[in-house]
């Protein structure tokens, strides 16, 4: 984790540390950089042992549980790997960054990267609710409630 910023680039993979010494896997879907400072990424229904994570093949719609604009800080200063690039995965909800953006990106949240985990191991229960001043704020950023997945 030098001085130099890590590449990004869209269809990028990249494991989010969890908890447990797993990881989440999440997809840049849109580089938003030059829109509003942000990436526009997926977060799947999937963890991962970090000896899997070359092997990561099977992202698909069905699995996102999340879809959000996220600060690209802890991409570029190494702390999430990216460990391949992969055909962005299609969904309807890549069509929220386009409505935001049609929109000047009024009203839009952007979370910061760096409570992207704490947020993904509250969803999974390795972190207690009772950590967060306003819970609204970490389930608002999932499509799927938490006791509704299917994991």
């Amino acid at each position: 984790m030098g001085k130099h910023k890590i590449k990004y680039s869209e269809g990028d993979v990249f494991l989010v540390p969890s908890r447990d010494g797993k990881f989440f896997v999440g997809q840049i879907i849109v580089d938003g950089d030059s829109d509003i400072g942000a990436l526009f990424c997926y977060f799947f229904d999937l963890k991962v042992a970090i000896d899997e994570a070359q092997n990561i093949s099977n992202l698909s719609s069905e699995k996102i549980i999340s879809a959000m604009l996220i600060t690209p800080e802890m991409i570029q200063r190494g702390y999430w790997t990216i460990t391949a690039n992969c055909l962005v995965v299609k969904s309807v909800h890549e069509k929220l960054y386009w409505r935001l953006k049609e929109n000047n990106f009024v009203g839009s949240r952007v979370n910061g990267g760096g409570l992207i985990a704490d947020k993904l191991d509250t969803y999974y229960g390795l972190l207690e609710e009772s950590y967060w001043a306003r819970l609204d704020m970490v389930y608002e950023a999932f499509l799927v409630p938490p006791a509704k997945r299917q994991s």
